[in-house]
């Protein structure tokens, strides 16, 4: 698990290699306090080929002091079952 420490309004953005092409979508769980927002945004190779995947980045900003988890899941949306996954702790201070 990875450990952040952000100040209020602070971003810090987290990429992780696309598979969309194949169905396969990161998705951002958020547990502990309510104190970040996630936006989720997708980044092109720039290869120019068609069907290529592009990079999933997910912006965190933190809102307010507190402490949250966030865990990651690169799974397809119908399945249960993830193939990879990541853990973030933020921990926000004023």
């Amino acid at each position: 698990m990875k450990r952040i420490e952000l100040k209020t309004e602070e971003t810090y953005s987290q990429a992780f290699p696309g598979k969309s092409t194949s169905g396969y979508e990161w998705e951002a769980k958020l547990t502990g306090d309510s104190c970040i927002l996630i936006s989720k945004s997708f980044q092109s190779v720039s290869n120019g080929r068609m069907g290529e995947n592009a990079s999933e980045v997910f912006t965190i900003k933190a809102l307010k002091s507190g402490r949250a988890r966030i865990f990651f899941q690169l799974k397809r949306p119908w399945e249960t079952q993830s193939i990879d996954a990541y853990e973030l702790e933020v921990l926000i201070q004023d």
